[in-house]
């Protein structure tokens, strides 16, 4: 009998001691793993080759003017743990501007495009028709009655091309605006994101140069609530 109630008790205090250590093990896996393996970097684009260089020709025109300038904040986020985080746009510390204005200036004005095609193609027009009529005046007759034929066929072409120029600039200025605003509404941070596991984010942060703080905070917020703080720094430089 106390042979039987010995087993019973080691039994118990085996189970119990077990889970003890797996409540432990969970905590610790919980609130420390996950923390430590979470890391954001942020840096300020600064200058028009780093705006192309993440945004496109569109980008060129994304810093404007010095007094109305619109800063690109790059927000890289690495997640090693094994939890998803999200991150909300209330928490944030800086006051971001809208995707919309955004993409109002980083885009390109259809007549204006049109505009600049037709002078391009007019151009080469004139180009193309004064050194022909040069190259053929020099030119004894039989060999310039021979170079006439494919440079009035190259004339009809580049008429041709004048023509459309209009049109071809003014669709594709409205296609690329169309691929701008897409972008930024697809890279910008306008709803909450999850961070998942063993993944790596990368996200713009629009702010007016008003706005713009060389230090501010970021908080993450894991699936249990456990919010995670970080302080940022992206200078002007």
């Amino acid at each position: 009998m106390e042979k039987r109630n010995s087993i019973i008790l080691y039994i118990f205090a085996t189970v119990a001691t077990l889970a003890l250590a797996g409540s432990g093990y969970l905590f610790w896996k919980s609130n420390f793993f996950d923390r430590a393996n979470v890391s954001i970097q942020a840096r300020t684009l600064t200058t028009k080759k780093e705006c192309v260089s993440a945004f496109g020709r569109a980008g060129r025109r994304i810093l404007g003017r010095k007094k109305a300038r619109l800063y690109p904040i790059e927000i890289t986020i690495e997640n090693k743990g094994n939890q998803g985080w999200k991150l909300s746009p209330e928490n944030i510390g800086l006051k971001m501007a809208s995707p919309k204005r955004v993409a109002k200036r980083m885009k390109s004005g259809p007549l204006t495009q049109a505009f600049l095609q037709t002078i391009g193609a007019g151009f080469k027009f004139a180009a193309f028709r004064v050194f022909g009529a040069t190259i053929i005046g020099v030119c004894n007759p039989p060999l310039a009655l021979t170079l006439s034929v494919p440079y009035f066929i190259g004339q009809a072409i580049l008429g041709f091309k004048g023509l459309m120029a209009p049109i071809v600039g003014y669709s594709q200025a409205e296609e690329t605006n169309q691929k701008v605003e897409q972008y930024i509404s697809d890279t910008s941070l306008t709803e909450n994101i999850v961070v998942q596991p063993l993944e790596k984010t990368n996200l713009y942060l629009f702010v007016n140069k008003k706005d713009h703080k060389e230090k501010f905070s970021l908080a993450l917020v894991n699936g249990k609530g456990n919010q995670k703080q970080f302080e940022l720094y992206a200078p002007l430089y």
